[in-house]
């Protein structure tokens, strides 16, 4: 009965992006004009950013159901197959370019943040395709999430408590950065849970040193380096080999980003 109800409760808005049309279907339990027109704004924000790589024609549509309880969430999963959804507030599934809020019962303005997150999750599984690192995939994300819409535009910031995290790892010599680069999905989300999020926060510094701290040619040869499916090499290697000084300098500039901050 509750998926009957959600295929009837369906909003169709397009906006359009170099001459391509891109739409989001909205399922599920009801957004308001106000949450639609934010996320609207930020998926054209993000879309705008991530055409520097390439916006395939194929990428037209996201559908996105929003929960208000997690157990309607539950069901909807089960009905398209998805069965891993524990210690997780949203998901981006690839394969049905679907997005699922689980659950908004702690707020509209978290459920807009992790709206904010799976739409760049669906921009980059499409543009970079399955050979994005986990890191960056993730970092991207949580740039967006960390993101708000304001009347002068989109605003981001990484938070005081995430540099004062970060350069307390660094303290203590928790950080080895090479390995995190290079590391293994299951290495990434062990550590981001027995850690205390520590993969998703630095990742997303990274990602913003990437994007607002190098030159943003930097950040599209890195992607293209990505996209280059006949690379075999580790990720630092490519890092190495496009960043001026190589690896060894891209890991002081970034501890440096990381310590100089106000």
């Amino acid at each position: 009965m509750r998926i009957s109800l959600i295929l009837l409760s369906l909003l169709i808005s397009c906006v359009q992006l170099c001459g391509q049309v891109l739409q989001i279907e909205y399922n599920g339990d009801p957004l308001s004009e106000e949450e639609r027109g934010k996320i609207e704004k930020m998926f054209v924000h993000e879309a705008e950013f991530y055409s520097q790589f390439g916006l395939p024609d194929t990428l037209t549509i996201v559908h996105l159901y929003m929960f208000e309880k997690k157990e309607a969430a539950k069901i909807f999963l089960k009905s398209i197959g998805v069965t891993t959804w524990e210690k997780v507030a949203g998901l981006y599934v690839t394969a049905q370019n679907t997005i699922v809020v689980l659950g908004a019962e702690n707020g509209r303005k978290r459920t807009l943040a992790i709206i904010y997150h799976e739409l760049s999750h669906h921009f980059a599984r499409h543009i970079i395709g399955v050979h994005i690192p986990n890191w960056f995939n993730e970092g991207l994300a949580r740039y967006f999430q960390n993101s708000v819409i304001t009347k002068k535009g989109v605003r981001h910031s990484l938070t005081d408590y995430e540099f004062g995290r970060i350069r307390s790892m660094y303290t203590l010599g928790e950080i080895n950065l090479l390995e995190f680069i290079n590391g293994l999905q299951d290495e990434f989300m062990i550590e981001e849970f027995t850690n205390e999020g520590y993969s998703y926060t630095l990742s997303h510094a990274l990602v913003t040193f990437w994007i607002e701290e190098l030159p943003g040619d930097m950040l599209k040869r890195f992607v293209y380096s990505l996209k280059d499916v006949d690379d075999s090499s580790a990720i630092s290697e490519r890092i190495d080999k496009i960043y001026s000084g190589g690896f060894k300098q891209f890991e002081k500039d970034f501890a440096d980003f990381i310590h100089n901050d106000d």
